[in-house]
């Protein structure tokens, strides 16, 4: 199994290049932090990742998709054969 850390200083890593996880250590998971998992898959270009918060009093896991990345890297590359209008 490929596991990477994305950024350092940052608790996210990217598994196989599909699934990134970001760990979190707050009382309780907000929707800011979700916020920020959806942001990291745009910007990563994934539909898929895991927030796990070991800051509760049991470990919470929330499951992060976004469909429109998916969308995306699945659009063939076209390139154009006519020349570009001037």
């Amino acid at each position: 199994m490929k596991v990477r850390i994305l950024e350092a200083g940052e608790s996210n890593f990217l598994v196989e290049d599909k699934v990134m996880v970001e760990l979190k250590a707050v009382a309780r998971l907000e929707d800011v932090q979700l916020a920020q998992g959806l942001n990291y898959l745009v910007a990563y270009k994934l539909d898929k990742g895991l927030l796990l918060n070991f800051g509760a009093r049991s470990l919470e896991v929330k499951r992060l998709m976004h469909s429109k990345n998916k969308m995306l890297n699945t659009i063939p590359q076209i390139e154009s054969v006519n020349p570009p209008i001037q």
